[in-house]
């Protein structure tokens, strides 16, 4: 509620009403919101016991961000299909809505070893502009590492705020044969989207790359936003489903409930996942 406490001295059933302002990480973060509580008026099976009209006649709602889209979720997404040649302005497939708590951190992703070009650990660190020695350190391997084909490898990626969304930026140069939803879907195993290329590189077009042409990836990732920080959630981990995955396969793997998933991924149980996507995996 947003107005004044209600106490044992003023309340029929001796109960206590808190404003919600205590409980605000930030005062600025809201404002509140009221209307004149006789206007408050109960359905026939309902009375005031229930809870007494100034409960109903405030509240404290959320206040101006400062952003230009007030979306602060991790929301999955699924099959979005590309149409060449057109930046797509839609929200959740160009990225995850960045947290203005936490602009920037350390995430991870998920990447499956793929022969010849990368499954070793510099090749997979090069191709994520990640570090390999943090790489290897993490993955408990050497840096000479050779991975066996479709070995699960994390990486260590510096994930930041880029206008609305986060991502880790990556530079790649095209190889033959090479459009955006290619390298985005086999390459990328779904770490980025054709969209989110597009949009990072409004003067490239997918029909007419070039060999050696360098362009600049978004990689999907996120950071953790308040109350997962509150919950003790150091870091979130972007996996990328293949073929055959399930929920509860994907939260067996990683110790992690599967309601945790469903939550930062803003999914309804059970949930409609498909390859070359992403979910976010919440890790302590």
């Amino acid at each position: 509620m947003g107005g004044p406490s209600l106490t044992p001295q003023n309340e029929t059933l001796g109960r206590i009403w808190e404003n919600d302002r205590k409980y605000l990480h930030v005062n600025s973060s809201a404002v509140n919101v009221s209307v004149n509580p006789s206007t408050i008026t109960y359905p026939m099976s309902v009375t005031p016991e229930i809870a007494p009209n100034w409960v109903y006649a405030s509240a404290e709602t959320m206040g101006d961000a400062n952003v230009p889209i007030v979306n602060f979720n991790q929301r999955y997404v699924g099959f979005a299909p590309f149409n060449y040649g057109t930046a797509n302005s839609s929200t959740s497939v160009l990225g995850y809505f960045c947290d203005v708590v936490n602009p920037t951190c350390q995430s991870y992703l998920i990447y499956r070893s793929q022969p010849p070009y990368y499954n070793i650990v510099s090749s997979i660190s090069k191709l994520f502009n990640s570090d390999p020695s943090q790489l290897a350190q993490i993955n408990s391997v050497s840096e000479n590492e050779n991975f066996e084909t479709n070995k699960e490898v994390i990486v260590p990626v510096n994930c930041s705020c880029s206008g609305q969304f986060s991502q880790a930026n990556t530079n790649y140069s095209i190889r033959q044969g090479d459009q955006f939803s290619k390298i985005t879907n086999d390459t990328l195993q779904g770490l980025s989207t054709s969209q989110a290329t597009q949009n990072q590189n409004p003067n490239v077009s997918t029909l007419n790359l070039n060999i050696g042409q360098m362009i600049t990836i978004p990689l999907r990732c996120a950071c953790p936003i308040k109350n997962q920080s509150d919950a003790s959630i150091k870091y979130l981990l972007s996996y990328t489903i293949a073929q055959g995955d399930s929920l509860s396969a994907i939260s067996g793997q990683f110790q992690v409930y599967s309601m945790d998933i469903l939550a930062a991924n803003e999914l309804s149980d059970p949930p409609t996942i498909y390859p070359f996507t992403t979910l976010l995996v919440q890790n302590s």
